[in-house]
């Protein structure tokens, strides 16, 4: 895709490249792409529910094709939702005071009321498997009437090409945690996801990767293994073993393969025959050490 879709200079194939994530694959794939990865919700997210008909088919794993709305029976597999991630070196009872600012958040500024929802909210509120949940206490009862005891119209009655618009000044001010939009120049998912519904408490083993993610675990893992053995350099000094090892913790944090070890041999006049003993397959040398002259 970074072939095929280029974004702006100096942001080419990273988060802010416009054919980042779902909906910038999506581009890309009506732009110059054949196939495209994404999650059955992006559709209706980038056309705001109101997708082309007969545009997009689904590629389903037996080679078929399928309309878009039969994801369910045609998809290449689910996906754990999102999480918010703290790092491993947070104390527990930390973690705890974490979770209980972003229930208060949430409870405060969780989404807007239910008549100035985007029609997802309405519409897909089966995140295909994962987060069925009932509506939490706090969201019931926002389908109110306005101030003026004017129901609130329904979403789905008034579907446009463009977002939702916030009639009320006072709801314009309002902060929402689960909603980007207009305000936002129509971007999307900023921060958290605008399908979220609520934020579900992890607690002990689930906070760990292998917890949460459970055996997709193993499809990471195996993006990370390499058929190559690790790589021996020696050197021939302290502070080449120094810069050695801060290379090879660089390397290891870019999951740069094969892995390196550090071998250092302090008897320059045997350096040579070291390389042969601990049958590195690279080594550091000076001129004076392999007796280099002149021709």
């Amino acid at each position: 895709m970074c072939e095929l879709c280029t974004g702006r200079p100096g942001e080419r194939c990273s988060g802010n490249d416009p054919f980042a994530g779902y909906q910038g694959a999506l581009h890309c794939l009506m732009e110059k792409g054949d196939v495209a990865f994404v999650k059955h919700t992006t559709l209706d997210e980038l056309f705001f529910g109101q997708v082309p008909p007969d545009r997009f088919r689904l590629l389903c794993p037996n080679g078929e094709t399928a309309q878009p709305d039969q994801y369910r029976t045609c998809n290449w597999g689910r996906v754990p939702p999102n999480v918010v991630v703290t790092t491993s070196d947070t104390l527990p009872r930390v973690r705890v005071q974490y979770q209980e600012f972003l229930k208060l958040a949430v409870q405060t500024f969780g989404k807007p009321p239910m008549g100035q929802l985007p029609w997802f909210y309405q519409s897909h509120s089966d995140s295909g498997g994962y987060n069925l949940s009932p509506t939490p206490d706090w969201s019931r009862g926002f389908n109110q009437s306005w101030a003026a005891g004017q129901p609130t119209p329904s979403w789905s009655d008034s579907l446009t090409t463009d977002r939702p618009l916030i009639v009320n000044m006072t709801e314009l001010s309002k902060f929402y945690l689960f909603a980007s939009g207009s305000r936002y120049g129509n971007a999307t998912n900023l921060l958290l996801q605008d399908l979220t519904t609520e934020l579900v408490p992890l607690n002990g083993y689930e906070q760990t990767f292998t917890g949460y993610l459970g055996r997709h675990v193993e499809h990471f893992t195996k993006l990370r293994r390499c058929p190559v053995p690790p790589a021996v350099l020696c050197v021939v000094s302290e502070k080449e073993m120094e810069k050695c090892h801060r290379m090879r913790t660089a390397f290891k944090s870019q999951m740069l393969k094969p892995d390196l070890n550090c071998a250092l041999n302090s008897l320059l006049d045997e350096s040579t025959n070291f390389v042969v003993i601990c049958s590195a397959n690279g080594a550091s040398y000076e001129a004076k050490q392999l007796n280099l002259v002149k021709a």
